[in-house]
């Protein structure tokens, strides 16, 4: 019987470690990230900023893929963004460059005030 108790309170023991079992991480003055199994290791100066350290969640394969299908979207999504702009930029250069070419068959291709006074020649001749 003895034997059983004695068993017992230290499963008791073992589980109730484990379950109260916490790490803990803070920065110290140097920016250096630490992780300390008692709040107690912590130095003074900084356990007010003391903050439980989460586990790495576990993912299964389906989270893995998902999470690599969205990125891979966003990759796409960004680069069809991209090419809209360049397109949208070259469709303006062009007509610009199409503009420029319809105002040098007018003659207007002189700053406007060369225009005047080209304009003012004319007046003149006539």
């Amino acid at each position: 019987m003895k034997n059983w108790l004695l068993f017992a309170y230290i499963l008791i023991g073992v589980f109730t470690t484990c379950a109260e079992a916490q790490r803990y991480r803070y920065v110290d003055g140097s920016g250096n990230i630490h992780f300390v199994d008692s709040w107690k290791e912590v130095p003074r100066q900084y356990r007010e900023q003391i903050v439980p350290a989460t586990p790495t969640p576990v993912l299964d394969e389906k989270t893995i893929r998902e999470r690599q299908r969205k990125r891979e979207q966003a990759v796409r999504d960004q680069r069809n963004k991209i090419e809209r702009e360049q397109q949208r930029r070259e469709k303006e250069r062009r007509q610009l460059e199409k503009k420029r070419e319809q105002a040098i068959e007018r003659g207007d291709d002189l700053p406007r005030s060369e225009r005047r006074r080209r304009d003012d020649d004319i007046e003149t001749i006539n």
